[in-house]
């Protein structure tokens, strides 16, 4: 069993966002705190925000609905992804 999950191929998402698009990671990051320091919407809220705003931003960007709306999903997952990455690192249990 561990041998197989070794040798399974697990590829970076950051392989999968187009160079264009990587500035919308820090930049949906960010938006996420400030929104939430900012206390106008509920917490769950949040991460649709960040996606709408990662669809607008990748569809600028791309120029192409399809690739726009491809790369926005990936970027808004990434900034959520890190936000709760760095949440738990810091919980002291």
């Amino acid at each position: 069993m561990i041998d197989f999950l070794n040798s399974a191929p697990i590829p970076p998402i950051l392989d999968y966002i187009t160079e264009n698009c990587m500035i919308a990671i820090p930049v949906l990051y960010a938006a996420g705190i400030l929104i939430k320091n900012m206390q106008i919407v509920k917490d769950k809220y949040i991460p649709l925000i960040l996606l709408f705003a990662g669809l607008v931003i990748c569809i600028f960007i791309t120029r192409s609905v399809f690739s726009g709306i491809t790369q926005g999903i990936l970027c808004a997952g990434t900034a959520v992804f890190c936000n709760q990455v760095i949440k738990q690192l810091r919980k002291k249990e």
